[in-house]
Order: C-alpha cells, then structure tokens, then sequence
C-alpha cells in the first residue's frame, strides 16, 4: 500500500507543479509584453523538453508566421534559447526562465510516509 499512496503523491504533485508553472509563465510572460498563449511554447522548455515550432504551431493553433514571430520574440527576450540549424532547430528553457523555474520547485513539499515502518 506505501507504494500505491507514494504513486499518488507523485501524481498530485506532478499536477500542482503544473498548475503553478503554468500560472507563473503566464504572469511573468504577460509582463514582458508577450501573449498568454506563448505558454504553450514555455512550459515544455520549463520541464526541460525541447521546443518546436510546428508543435508549438499546432497546441497553439497558430500560422507558421505567428508561430516564428512569437518564438524569435521569446528568444530576443531570452525566454528559449535556439539550438541547432534549419529543421533540426529546437528550443530549451533560457536564462528568464530559471527564476520562475526555481520558484516553482522550491515550493514543493516533501512527500508524506501514511505507514509507519
């Protein structure tokens, strides 16, 4: 049973990390003058996953011209950080982000033992 209640902690965790990475990118975004929607593009770069433009395209239901004008703003902001050339081109969290990052992950609690050993 340990296992079943530390696989439910893990879960409940994993979803308020979200929510709160999510709120944080939104406010800290917005107030660099970026659209709401950018978050679709900054919350895989904050859990460090790499960032594409056809799938940020595609979760934001963007044009291709949209999409390359918010990610070049993200990265003049240093928001993403390119990697790569031509289609092998990717995106990874920048240096902006690692206060938000940090913000969000300190403020995890540790997890709770239900059973006594």
């Amino acid at each position: 049973m340990r296992a079943h209640h530390l696989q439910a902690q893990q879960a409940k965790r994993r979803v308020a990390l979200l929510s709160r990475a999510w709120s944080a990118l939104s406010e800290a975004a917005v107030g660099d003058g970026l659209d709401e929607r950018t978050v679709f593009a900054l919350l895989p770069a904050f859990w460090e996953s790499r960032v594409r433009r056809t799938v940020y395209q595609q979760d934001a239901e963007l044009s291709p011209q949209q999409a390359v004008r918010d990610i070049r703003e993200m990265c003049r902001l240093k928001w993403l950080v390119p990697q790569g050339q031509a289609r092998g081109r990717y995106y990874v969290a920048g240096p902006a982000m690692r206060p938000i990052v940090e913000s969000v992950r300190q403020s995890t609690s540790p997890y709770t033992k239900p059973y006594r050993q």
